[in-house]
């Protein structure tokens, strides 16, 4: 069977944007940051006073530090106590007039000056800014708030309108989806583009970024000429997603230590595939927009943590039929418009987030007919009292339970609140837009495949967790993704997904997967995942639904329930 292709939504496509960024395209990077000049003039640092002026006048120290982590230069709290310090010293010097303290103190701000001019370099270099050394170095002594708040602005490194002493997350760039230029393109018929158009989009691509592109296929000095193969790869593959580090030199030692990632994983992909061609596996991997990681960076995108205390909103368990003779052999929810396009969670561990929010999307498509696409950042910055769930993630009966109890059962629409890919803390749900009437949710029989698959069929599309620790997930690209060495007890899963549907795929059982890592990882953002063999990765251990409610209290089931006439008839045409 072949897997078809999503429909169109009931009323509108929904399509996923990031949010308070540009759309990518001429003068914009794939994170919304403008490209080829300054976003504001150097003494324009006064028409966005509050809190871009404010802060580099008053906090220049706390400015630095936000810009800097902002590009994963140094850590928050290291380069602010180093600053303070050398404040601190000069306060000492001048108090005392201890001509060594004086020369220290001239030392310290000497230090800080060629920070500032180190930063402006770097963002000048990274977003292909026109300049030079003599003119970084002249801004930073003339007017260094000035420049401090025109690097701020740019980079986007604090919240509109909100002063705020602590950094912004990283930039999700390194995973952010981007289109594929063919080097591995994830698609349902597994096409992959000819060497002659890769070749082609490459060189487009090199000559489109020729006049700011400092990565080249020169093997760094530091590397042996075995490895220049595995360099040239390593550079068509920044290229084809657009990666951030693509300006850089090559001796830079971010680069380097992406190299080594990439190593790696290019070589699991082959071992694994020639493993693949003698009949050992039943998937293949591939290059995506995740290969440039590594194992502990990997690990910070499963963000799934199971609750230390148990449900409380859960209304039922749903346990399998005694027959499942009237389900469907096969099922897929995108065929009834009740599944949004795959989005993309970026560099933050808000998996649960967006398995929930999937699960809700399906259960208020099936009681209104109308598809909407709903705020993941909602439950990331509201759920729990606004924890860093971003690091310390989240379950998707969290998500449930934030909404119904502390908004009255409704939920943003992704417009209104707009996904950052960051934990901001602060909760600024606009209740009075929110949409739905979400009343609690049902647990699914853990571990049991047969209510799941019931559940899906009946119910919708089922927030699940699962294992996906192992590089064969991160790496994944096509076919049905069977790894005995997944774990399925609660404690080993570690990942939010969303299970939309099941079937067979060359005599193999699977369910059918939706991610949140953008539709160029796997197929188009989907995963075939084995199904009947004993529960395998957990995904049935720990899976939910949402149930919506009428206004006046009545459960919404009915519409779930008779779907089942039409599922079995559409699947003796699939």
């Amino acid at each position: 069977m072949q897997l078809p292709t999503p429909g169109t939504p009931v009323e509108k496509q929904c399509t996923f944007v990031y949010p308070n960024k540009l759309e990518r395209g001429e003068g914009v990077d794939h994170n919304g940051i403008t490209v080829g000049h300054w976003a504001t003039g150097l003494f324009n640092c006064f028409d966005d006073c509050i809190p871009n002026g404010f802060m580099a006048f008053l906090c220049p120290v706390i400015s630095v530090a936000q810009i800097s982590v902002r590009l994963g230069l140094a850590r928050y709290a290291l380069l602010t106590g180093m600053h303070v310090a050398l404040y601190l010293l000069g306060i000492v010097a001048a108090a005392s007039a201890d001509p060594v303290l004086l020369c220290l103190c001239v030392a310290a701000e000497m230090f800080t000056t060629i920070g500032v001019i180190r930063l402006r370099f770097q963002i000048r270099r990274l977003f292909s800014i026109p300049g030079g050394i003599v003119e970084d170095v002249a801004v930073a002594i003339v007017c260094r708030p000035c420049t401090i708040a025109q690097m701020a602005t740019h980079i986007e490194a604090y919240h509109p309108s909100q002063c705020m002493f602590r950094a912004r997350s990283t930039f999700p760039g390194y995973v952010t989806p981007v289109r594929s230029l063919g080097i591995v393109k994830s698609s349902m018929n597994e096409s992959i583009a000819s060497e002659s158009e890769r070749s082609k989009r490459i060189k487009n691509a090199t000559a489109a970024l020729s006049s700011t592109t400092a990565l080249t296929t020169d093997l760094p000095s530091s590397l042996t000429s075995a490895q220049q193969l595995q360099w040239e790869a390593f550079v068509d593959y920044a290229l084809e997603f657009e990666k951030p580090y693509r300006y850089f030199s090559n001796a830079e030692p971010f680069v380097l230590a992406k190299f080594q990632a990439f190593t790696t994983n290019y070589e699991r992909i082959n071992v694994h595939n020639a493993a693949f061609e003698r009949g050992e596996y039943s998937f293949t991997l591939g290059l995506n927009p995740l290969a440039d990681l590594s194992d502990a960076e990997y690990q910070q995108l499963l963000g799934y943590r199971a609750s230390a205390s148990p449900s409380s909103q859960a209304v039922e368990t749903f346990t399998a039929p005694e027959s499942l003779e009237d389900l469907p052999d096969t099922w897929d929810w995108r065929q009834h418009n009740v599944v949004n396009p795959v989005k993309n969670q970026g560099q933050c561990g808000s998996c649960w987030a967006f398995s929930a929010v999937a699960a809700m999307e399906c259960a208020y498509a099936l009681s209104t007919g109308t598809l909407e696409s709903f705020s993941e950042q909602e439950l990331v910055d509201c759920t729990l009292g606004g924890i860093d769930t971003c690091n310390h993630g989240g379950e998707m009966s969290e998500g449930y339970e934030e909404i119904i109890t502390h908004h009255g059962g409704k939920i943003d629409k992704e417009d209104d609140y707009q996904y950052t890919a960051e934990s901001k803390g602060v909760c600024n749900a606009k209740d009075d837009k929110a949409v739905g009437h979400f009343t609690s949710y049902a647990n699914v029989t853990s571990g049991d495949e047969n209510a799941l698959q019931a559940a899906i069929a009946t119910k919708g599309v089922q927030a699940v967790a699962i294992d996906a620790s192992s590089f064969t997930f991160q790496l994944y690209h096509h076919g049905v993704y069977s790894w005995p060495l997944c774990g399925n007890a609660p404690d080993a899963l570690d990942h939010g997904v969303a299970a939309a549907g099941y079937g067979v795929y060359k005599k193999k059982d699977f369910w059918l997967v939706k991610n949140s890592w953008g539709d160029s990882w796997g197929m188009k953002g989907y995963i075939m995942m084995s199904r009947n063999k004993d529960n395998q990765c957990g995904i049935a251990t720990d899976a939910t639904y949402p149930i919506m409610t009428k206004e006046e209290g009545e459960v919404v089931q009915e519409k779930h329930l008779t779907l089942v006439d039409e599922v079995t008839e559409l699947a003796s045409i699939m």
